[in-house]
């Protein structure tokens, strides 16, 4: 069961969380809410269950069937906690077409935060793209594996042993 643009997720089997407060942290991530906010573009993603017998790509496709996107396999580029913190934040703070802040950094910070709580501790984390940001924010340069038709369509996966989730950010120029 795929959840798409809704705070109905599957709940975590992670420790850190007793049951009570996994409904709360479930809901503190709201894709709707970051698309209300960016008020250009759209915003698609979800959440499902991720299946043992399948590989990192195969339920990574999965999780990109399910939203209508493009399976780009084994194109996801791994990265760090790290990296999808500070790039899932700048691709909701900013439009993908003119490098302009359209979100306010504490929001944008803290959706990226919420998106990745969603995940247990040993998770893994990927995009469809590779970019390079000037100190001020701007995209430079880079490439991406299209996951929409839209001019800019960037993306980030979380995937561990008990769920994937998928956020994609398009915009238009």
């Amino acid at each position: 069961m795929f959840t798409e643009h809704s705070d109905r997720r599957p709940g975590l089997a992670d420790s850190r969380h007793s049951p009570s407060h996994e409904v709360n942290l479930m809901k503190s991530f709201s894709f709707d809410a970051i698309a209300e906010k960016r008020h250009y573009g759209s915003v698609i993603g979800g959440f499902t269950n991720a299946l043992k017998e399948l590989s990192e790509f195969e339920n990574l496709n999965r999780a990109s069937q399910a939203c209508n996107v493009y399976q780009i396999g084994d194109d996801w580029i791994p990265i760090s906690h790290a990296e999808l913190l500070s790039g899932l934040a700048k691709l909701i703070g900013y439009d993908s077409a003119y490098g302009m802040r359209i979100v306010p950094v504490e929001f944008a910070n803290q959706a990226a935060q919420d998106f990745a709580n969603v995940f247990q501790n040993d998770a893994r984390f990927y995009r469809n793209f590779e970019h390079e940001y000037d100190d001020t924010g701007r995209f430079i340069s880079g490439y991406s594996n299209p996951l929409t038709d839209a001019t800019f369509s960037y993306g980030f996966a979380g995937l561990d042993s008990m769920r994937v989730g998928l956020i994609v950010v398009c915009d238009e120029d």
